[in-house]
């Protein structure tokens, strides 16, 4: 069948279409019209880099392979990023951060740590270094020299893995070798072994790793934070605490001394340091407490046992730990953070509520009198505390302090037994809880919500003839507590 004329002018639209579409591909790559195109989409040669190159290298690192890939002009950086998946979390991960990155950023490379605003890595120098070489090769073409700090290959960081290399038994800690040596020193903290791991240059602590896995949460674990880690980098030991800016852990002197004692052992011992505070003895148990002597005692708190571990020197509390898992969160379990059992170090024992800076918790008063209760019986001859006297104790102007007391009453009612707790302070209600149990199943109508609602009003009127009370609908109830109230009133004046 003959075309039409319609249908000879598209095929030769086509026909055209793709000999101009042939013609520009063979002028792009360069058969026609002389050399090809080139753009900066490079790949890497094995020479120096090239404008607009992006390049990629990778180097061991301390746990696993150091990525690096940048963008260069030339030997200057326009972009990098660095990949550290196997890296220490806060320690070589850092160098994946723009903190570090940024500082190679419209500078020209190869890089040298220490020069040009180039800075390694505290406390990872193994990743470090794995990113400057990995870097420098991507600038060169080549293996540059070894960068600044570089290590010895058998030389391991901060956190040191274990390895197939065989240790050198034979060297001694006490007098470290040459730069990059790397030592570790186990010693007794307050709970259990506390060990140091450090690589040092010459006398100089480059890296520092502290594990604490049995001393106490928000004290001695403190130890392993690279805030007080990071105070010994780039000094010279042996170390004294108050010197040379090194610090030991408020609260926490066991664990703090294990530290000093444990990374001083890494320095010649007729020039060591002693540590701040001797160790504890674990078989001291005199009467009589000594140096660094240890102490444990539990007693009856609000809601369960208070146990306080203190090392004393003598009378004074060199170090203190509370332990209130069943105290009333944000109240009683106060007494284990550092603002309360700070108060009580560096000061001779027995104490009082009251003097010499010593106060208890504000709405944690039956909290507060088993801490020190526990704690003074770890002084020879300490009378009870005065906070636990009942309705015989003095007034608060007669005796010339502050009393505190923990009170009980109970009343029954048709429909339920109800308790009230309160805790007074020189003879005012300070805190105050009010539990009910019913009689027969659903006799009890007070919900958490009244109860909460009236233990609060009495504690702000310091009464319980209040209008929040006597008016309620639960009648009953609500005159059993005032009743209760009442008594408790009667017993603290």
């Amino acid at each position: 069948m003959a075309m039409n004329n319609f249908e000879k002018r598209q095929w030769v639209r086509l026909i055209l279409c793709a000999l101009v579409l042939i013609a520009v591909s063979l002028f792009l790559t360069g058969i026609i019209g002389g050399e090809h195109m080139t753009y900066n989409l490079a790949e890497k040669a094995n020479g120096p880099a090239v404008n607009g190159t992006a390049v990629e290298e990778t180097e061991q690192g301390f746990g696993g392979t150091v990525t690096v890939k940048a963008t260069l002009d030339g030997k200057t950086v326009q972009a990098l990023t660095i990949e550290t998946p196997d890296e220490t979390p806060g320690l070589g991960q850092r160098a994946s951060e723009e903190d570090f990155t940024s500082q190679f950023i419209g500078k020209e490379g190869p890089f040298t740590f220490g020069e040009n605003g180039i800075d390694a890595l505290s406390g990872a120098t193994v990743t470090s270094n794995a990113v400057l070489k990995a870097l420098n090769r991507a600038i060169t073409g080549e293996d540059a020299a070894e960068p600044a700090e570089e290590p010895k290959a058998e030389v391991k960081e901060e956190l040191v893995q274990e390895t197939t290399e065989e240790p050198k038994s034979e060297e001694s800690a006490a007098e470290p070798e040459a730069a990059g040596t790397t030592v570790e020193e186990t010693v007794q903290g307050f709970g259990g072994e506390v060990t140091i791991k450090a690589t040092l240059d010459g006398k100089t602590v480059k890296a520092l790793s502290i594990d604490t896995p049995n001393e106490t949460p928000g004290l001695g674990q403190k130890a392993s934070e690279e805030a007080f880690t990071s105070q010994f980098i780039g000094k010279e030991g042996p170390f004294t605490y108050g010197e040379n800016g090194v610090e030991a852990i408020t609260g926490a002197t066991v664990t703090s001394t294990a530290v000093l004692e444990g990374l001083n052992k890494a320095f010649p011992a007729e020039t060591a340091s002693e540590p701040a505070a001797e160790a504890p003895a674990a078989e001291e148990k005199a009467a009589e407490p000594v140096a660094g002597t240890e102490i444990e005692k539990s007693e009856q708190g609000f809601g369960g046992e208070v146990t306080v571990k203190a090392t004393l020197d003598g009378t004074t509390v060199k170090a203190l730990s509370i332990d209130t898992p069943n105290e009333t969160a944000g109240l009683g379990q106060k007494a284990s953070e550092e603002a309360f059992t700070s108060q009580f170090i560096g000061k001779e024992g027995p104490f009082t509520y009251g003097e010499n800076g010593i106060e208890a918790l504000s709405g944690a008063t039956v909290t507060s009198n088993a801490v020190l209760k526990a704690l003074n019986q770890a002084f020879p001859g300490a009378e009870p505390a005065a906070e636990e006297q009942k309705e015989d104790a003095k007034p608060a102007e007669e005796a010339g302090r502050v009393y505190y007391g923990s009170y009980t009453a109970k009343r029954e009612t048709n429909f339920s037994t109800i308790k009230v707790m309160i805790n007074s302070k020189g003879g005012k209600i300070t805190d105050c809880k009010i539990t009910s149990e019913a009689k027969m199943e659903g006799s009890d109508f007070l919900t958490d919500e009244i109860k909460d609602t009236w233990a609060k009003t009495i504690v702000e009127n310091g009464t319980a003839d209040v209008d929040a009370i006597t008016s309620a609908t639960l009648k009953i109830s609500s005159g059993a507590v005032v009743d209760a109230v009442n008594e408790i009133l009667g017993r603290i004046q």
